[in-house]
């Protein structure tokens, strides 16, 4: 029988953090506070990569546009598209997704659904087909939107092309979407600790939230905490696993364990995901 002794914790370390704060779904965009609206051409494209004041047009995290809104003024039969789009460098911009278009009720806000996957930075914008078309602008003082006509194609940029835009003053596209969190994660490299029977293994994460950690046998500083570990920002985390009860004597006694951890992510303000990981711990 090996002698026994007690496995030492390695403390859950950050290897990789990006810079920001924790966010939870948001609406990204603005809406017409007064219906004040500018009328916007057929045959173009708009987006709002800056704003002066208020709810930027950028997309903070990586998730899924899951509705967008839009202030209609009182003219009927108008239509919109909602577009994301996702810098190319300079002023060259690729549609990335739409939802689109849509028959627009006069004088009340619109609300309609997307299902449109998104990267941190991404750009909301509309696109424009009426020859007469809707309010999707308001003015505002110093502010800057980017506009492209969509000659030859008759309802703008389609999903995947590319075009370079150009600026114009004194308005802000009147347009709002929700952003859904995404919660995936995967596994990383697996570094193990012989000497103390422990393992410490890289979890990759698209967002902030919170990690918890359960399985039968298995121990470390997110199970410890009851509530896991927070993840502060997208990145990677080194999180400490190692065998506790049976599995802690069968590796003290053998050499060598399998224990399978159950991790659950939870992207703040967004719903959980989980995986588990089938690790073997050894101790020399």
């Amino acid at each position: 029988m090996r002698r026994l002794r007690t496995g030492g914790l390695i403390t859950a370390a950050i290897l990789l953090i990006a810079t920001g704060t924790a966010h939870g779904a948001v609406t990204v965009g603005q809406l017409d506070p007064g219906g004040s609206g500018v009328t916007c051409g057929s045959s173009f494209d708009f987006l709002q990569p800056t704003v002066t004041s208020g709810n930027s047009y950028v997309m903070p995290y990586e998730g899924t546009v899951t509705s967008w809104a839009t202030r209609a003024s009182a003219t009927s039969d108008l239509h919109m598209t909602m577009k994301v789009f996702r810098g190319k460098g300079g002023a060259d911009y690729e549609v990335v997704g739409h939802a689109g278009p849509q028959t627009l009720q006069p004088s009340v806000v619109n609300t309609f659904s997307a299902n449109i996957a998104v990267k941190a930075g991404d750009v909301l914008g509309v696109g424009v087909t009426d020859p007469t078309g809707p309010a999707c602008l308001f003015p505002v003082t110093g502010d800057t939107y980017l506009y492209r006509y969509g000659f030859p194609s008759p309802g703008g940029m389609a999903d995947g092309e590319s075009g370079t835009f150009t600026s114009f003053n004194d308005r802000r596209l009147n347009v709002t979407a929700v952003l859904e969190p995404a919660n995936t994660f995967s596994f990383g490299p697996v570094r193990r600790h012989r000497r103390k029977g422990t393992a410490n293994v890289t979890v990759n994460f698209p967002n902030p939230g919170r990690l918890t950690v359960s399985g039968n046998g298995v121990g470390g500083s997110a199970v410890k905490s009851g509530a896991g570990i927070p993840v502060p920002a997208a990145g990677s985390v080194a999180v400490a696993l190692r065998a506790k009860g049976r599995k802690r004597r069968t590796l003290n006694e053998t050499g060598a364990v399998k224990v399978k951890a159950i991790m659950t992510f939870i992207p703040a303000g967004g719903a959980p995901s989980q995986h588990s990981l089938k690790l073997k711990l050894l101790e020399q």
